[in-house]
């Protein structure tokens, strides 16, 4: 809980870190802006899943939370920070989340598989 609170927090710090107006009324779908929504975003839900999951939290609980506030980091950006929400920006957030929970799950399939073949390995050796 304690490292749900300070990924939280982290959150909020981000959401005044990168809400500057880059394109001042212009908003192109390709440009640095829409860069930093989608790795800030990625990087809150990839590591805010494996923070809690390293931790030794439960998947099924560690994925909702992190990802309500995930959501509410880029959701709050633009309708508190901003003064023109722009949808193309909350596209962006939802791919950068969408990617970091894709590699959470797969960096997941990876440890399940390493440690398939490591057990699969020793059984041999006892053999």
């Amino acid at each position: 809980m304690k490292k749900l609170l300070l990924i939280t927090l982290f959150s909020l710090i981000t959401i005044l870190g990168y809400s500057q107006n880059w394109y001042k009324g212009y908003d192109p779908w390709i440009a640095k802006d829409k860069g930093l929504h989608v790795g800030i975003e990625f990087f809150l839900q990839f590591s805010g899943t494996q923070i809690i999951l390293g931790d030794g939290g439960e998947r099924k609980y560690a994925e909702p939370a992190v990802l309500v506030a995930t959501c509410l980091a880029g959701i709050g950006k633009e309708f508190c920070v901003d003064s023109q929400p722009s949808y193309k920006d909350l596209t962006a957030d939802a791919v950068g989340i969408v990617a970091g929970f894709l590699l959470s799950r797969q960096v997941e399939r990876w440890h399940k598989n390493k440690a398939y073949r490591v057990h699969k390995r020793m059984e041999r050796k006892r053999k």
